[in-house]
């Protein structure tokens, strides 16, 4: 969530909470309360227009968020949620898809073919079926020109429908293994989405790339590099899943973002855990290794 999009004024004024604009204790552009955490007698809690707060009396600091938590009784999960309802604009879904850039339907790379012997190849030396691989996840591919020559396209879907792409290298040469659609030509942004979205249940299993989701199956998902934005975490909260597990490649700094994706996750998610894998990535693990991690993660 950008939190500068929520509309903290609007949301006073719905819970009848009484704020100040000028005046006693209030710094311009801000907006004081009395504090929700002290005996505050005269709105020494200012708001900032970024939606940081701090309180002048008792020193504490945070964001909006804790605000939303703090009067709603409510986790970090459900205050995103409340919070959606007061942003001024909110990009990222579908259903509200007019408040975007008015995208209302992908434009494909104008050399998209199907896959040919160049890709095929490419997959079948990772271990991938082709021909599973292209029914499943409607792969196409781009060859000799354009700004996805030889990537694999590989379409995002969310609620059965394509709202963004991203082109894969099967050559090797490129500068960069992955290329992301430009969010001018995108419903949704490539980092407000987690790929596979569709084939969770109660349970998620995270990793970092799509060739993860590819090796692993249904009920993983790919937040498409090691960050994460608070945005996927809210599409996993609106999935309202159980169980979230969190595998990214077994190098020290992938292990970290891990840890700290799982931190995040609990605050919304009643069982959240981290999967530490010994050395390289999850595209990477052999038929036995997927069937004995996937008997361990989805028996929630």
């Amino acid at each position: 969530m950008d939190l500068q999009r929520f509309n903290s004024t609007l949301y006073l004024e719905d819970k009848n909470i009484l704020f100040h604009t000028e005046g006693k204790n209030v710094t311009e552009g801000w907006i004081n309360i009395e504090c929700l955490w002290c005996d505050d007698p005269s709105h020494h809690l200012g708001i900032s227009p970024s939606n940081l707060y701090h309180c002048w009396r008792c020193g504490l600091k945070g964001s909006a968020i804790d605000i939303v938590m703090k009067v709603e009784n409510c986790s970090y999960g459900s205050a995103l949620i409340v919070m959606e309802n007061y942003e001024d604009y909110l990009p990222g879904y579908v259903n509200q898809e007019e408040k975007t850039q008015g995208v209302s339907r992908i434009k494909f790379p104008s050399d998209m073919k199907d896959l040919e012997s160049l890709h095929r190849n490419y997959l079948i030396k990772r271990g991938f079926n082709p021909e599973e691989l292209i029914e499943k996840y409607q792969l196409k591919a781009c060859y000799l020109t354009g700004e996805f020559k030889y990537r694999i396209i590989v379409p995002v879907i969310l609620d059965g429908r394509t709202v963004n792409f991203l082109g894969m290298d099967v050559t090797g040469q490129a500068k960069y293994r992955y290329k992301n659609n430009s969010n001018d030509n995108a419903i949704i942004p490539i980092k407000s989405l987690l790929y596979n979205l569709d084939s969770v249940q109660n349970t998620a299993l995270i990793v970092e790339g799509i060739t993860d989701v590819w090796r692993i199956g249904d009920g993983t998902v790919a937040t498409m590099s090691m960050e994460y934005t608070q945005e996927q975490i809210l599409l996993l909260c609106r999935k309202k899943v159980k169980k979230a597990v969190v595998m990214f490649d077994g190098e020290e700094l992938a292990i970290r973002k891990a840890y700290k994706l799982a931190n995040a996750l609990s605050a919304a998610i009643p069982v959240v855990e981290v999967f530490e894998l010994p050395s390289g990535d999850p595209a990477e693990l052999s038929e036995k290794e997927v069937k004995n991690i996937r008997q361990k993660i989805f028996e929630y």
